[in-house]
């Protein structure tokens, strides 16, 4: 990891910033999407760690929300470290959880421990967030009863704008007391921000909004 990027998330009525994602900037040639995916859980969690303690060092006066992938919720003992860090470390982060499609498809027992994992976590004090929602992802999680702080909405649900607002609306019943705790990612151009405004959303992330680099010397 050679730094941090910090993606604004803005407000989509007032234009404030109300959060932030942070997420690593990795070596040249490395991509994300076939890095990361390799990780053993518990070196997810190490991960999250050192991102959580940078991002503490800074003191942002709003949330940040760090990736976890879904199955190191689904590990008893990623589940146990998450539970003993002190609330000091983690009153202004947010857990994110990373690829909702993965509990779709896992074996039952697998997606019964994610949803214990994510209750648990936000009965010690920690705001669970669902990653990347879309339409088939939504079906079953909320056919399993599944609930969180708050829904970020995939990017690829933008092209269809017929079908956003509906999406919202669905979304909102797997947040639990915050209702407007929606967020739109992939927000690049004024047309993606309108659409994001006219859904209902409360929230919007993307390019349209410049993200703050911290690089590691």
């Amino acid at each position: 990891m050679e730094g941090l990027r910090l993606q604004p998330f803005i407000d989509l009525e007032t234009g404030e910033q109300t959060g932030q994602e942070a997420l690593s900037v990795l070596s040249a040639g490395i991509k994300p999407e076939h890095f990361f995916p390799t990780f053993a859980p518990d070196v997810c969690l190490l991960q999250f760690f050192d991102q959580m303690d940078i991002v503490s060092q800074m003191k942002l006066t709003t949330p940040s929300f760090l990736n976890l992938p879904v199955r190191v919720l689904a590990e008893p003992e990623c589940l146990r470290r998450l539970t003993q860090v002190r609330v000091c470390y983690r009153r202004n982060i947010v857990i994110e959880v990373q690829d909702p499609a993965e509990i779709v498809i896992a074996e039952e027992r697998m997606a019964d421990a994610v949803m214990r994992g994510v209750s648990t976590l936000r009965c010690y004090g920690w705001q669970v967030w669902l990653d990347d929602l879309t339409y088939s992802v939504w079906r079953e999680l909320s056919r399993a009863g599944m609930q969180f702080d708050g829904v970020k909405i995939d990017r690829t649900e933008l092209a269809y704008p017929q079908s956003l607002e509906p999406l919202v609306k669905q979304a909102r019943k797997l947040v639990v007391n915050q209702e407007n705790n929606i967020l739109i990612e992939g927000i690049e151009t004024e047309d993606d921000l309108a659409r994001a405004r006219k859904s209902g959303a409360s929230w919007g992330q993307g390019f349209l909004w410049p993200e703050k680099k911290i690089t590691f010397r």
